[in-house]
């Protein structure tokens, strides 16, 4: 499989790209309930907390590299300008998408080997 075929738009990919993007969503509403059901302490006022496991670093990547790159210029991002804000959105739909076509093609690279 070449380049092209990998990123080759598909109703597949696009379904996968959708539903990592509601679980991101969910996931980020539902951290704080999940932490304190586990007995933790919640910071008053907060939704979103400093990744601590693998999810949060893998959904936030395009975040993290985007403010790197504001950070090498020495340019503060915080308070975050609109044009910033669209980039880490862009962003983060093409990481998305490269993880669902990763997804995809582990799938059918698996179930052609059964």
């Amino acid at each position: 499989m070449n380049w092209k075929e990998f990123f080759k738009p598909d109703g597949k990919k696009y379904l996968i790209s959708a539903a990592i993007f509601i679980f991101y969503i969910v996931f980020i509403f539902l951290k704080p309930i999940i932490i304190a059901s586990w007995g933790g302490d919640i910071p008053i006022g907060t939704v979103v907390e400093v990744p601590d496991n693998i999810i949060d670093y893998i959904l936030k990547t395009p975040f993290f590299v985007v403010i790197s790159i504001f950070g090498a210029f020495d340019m503060s991002p915080f308070p975050m300008s609109a044009l910033t804000k669209n980039i880490i959105f862009l962003s983060n739909l093409l990481w998305w998408y490269f993880i669902s076509c990763l997804i995809v093609y582990s799938y059918d690279k698996f179930k052609t080997k059964q």
